[in-house]
């Protein structure tokens, strides 16, 4: 997915599943919402853009990050504790990682590019052989 054909549905869609896996509740589009111009200024400055978002339970630095990798939009969620993971209790640091699991999982399904699995079929998708 190239930078031009990144909407502001797609930001919503990506943030819905995020927020009902991370805190079981609908998005707040007031609220919750990440501006699509924001993205696109961010990702043409620095080439990613990532903002905390949380989860329920009680890791505040889990974010969403938006890439731009060799051309191509990819999301993925970064539990934020590699430097952290001595200090972090097991339970906690399996949670948020199979929470990252989920939302990814659910991300691919809905059509969003995802690190990882967007790229090892990114040629099938551009030649339309692959959704």
């Amino acid at each position: 997915m190239q930078i031009s054909e990144l909407t502001q549905e797609l930001l919503d869609d990506a943030l819905s599943i995020y927020y009902k896996h991370a805190y079981e509740r609908k998005i707040n589009l007031e609220s919750d919402r990440i501006k699509l111009g924001d993205v696109k200024s961010e990702l043409m400055k620095n080439y990613v853009y990532g903002k905390p978002l949380g989860n329920k339970g009680g890791w505040k630095l889990m974010k969403i990050i938006i890439a731009l990798n060799r051309g191509d939009i990819e999301f993925f969620v970064d539990p934020h504790h590699s430097i952290y993971d001595e200090n972090l209790p097991k339970e906690l640091r399996e949670y948020n990682y199979g929470l990252k699991n989920i939302i990814e999982r659910e991300w691919e399904k809905a059509g969003i590019p995802v690190r990882g699995t967007y790229f090892e079929r990114r040629e099938e998708i551009r030649k339309g052989i692959s959704k």
